[in-house]
């Protein structure tokens, strides 16, 4: 019986990862988005997007911790600083398989002064025929520092892919 137990909880553990894109969850992102970050969350999913190019999909969705849907002041600010995002549901709609882009923020490091680290894991949730996996497309670490008028810049991005 115990072997049984055991069984299914490592089955729930592979499972549960396999759901979150590259290699994630939201669990381990240490601390959630503050408002004022939100601009460092644009400028990265801009930057996602212009790397990623004709290889995204639309609807684009993000996630950020500690929940999986971000909160709607995220949503119209990202909106505002022309990042094309997409309502939670367009990307998982009810009863079926996820759909499109996503853009989850695994985990935010803050270091002394106005300095940030956020993880970034970008993958394709539509298949390409004939396929039935996520697409991992990008996984990387952002370095990014607040200027003197408030605005945040990338200083320098670490790709985290594995490379085959």
């Amino acid at each position: 019986m115990k072997q049984h137990v055991l069984a299914v909880a490592i089955l729930v553990l592979v499972f549960d990862g396999l759901g979150s894109g590259v290699g994630g969850s939201l669990d381990q992102a240490r601390e959630e988005l503050r408002r004022d970050e939100y601009g460092a969350f644009a400028v990265v999913c801009k930057e996602e997007l212009a790397a990623i190019g004709e290889k995204g999909t639309r609807p684009l969705c993000v996630r950020v911790p500690p929940t999986k849907t971000p909160p709607k002041a995220l949503l119209i600010y990202l909106k505002k600083a022309q990042v094309p995002v997409s309502l939670q549901g367009a990307c998982y709609p009810r009863n079926r398989a996820p759909r499109g882009m996503e853009i989850l923020l695994e985990e935010i490091r803050r270091s002394p002064g106005p300095a940030l680290e956020l993880t970034v894991d970008t993958a394709n949730h539509t298949p390409e025929p004939g396929e039935h996996l996520i697409m991992p497309l990008r996984l990387g670490i952002y370095r990014l520092t607040r200027t003197a008028e408030g605005s945040w810049v990338v200083v320098s991005y670490s790709d985290g892919m594995v490379k085959r």
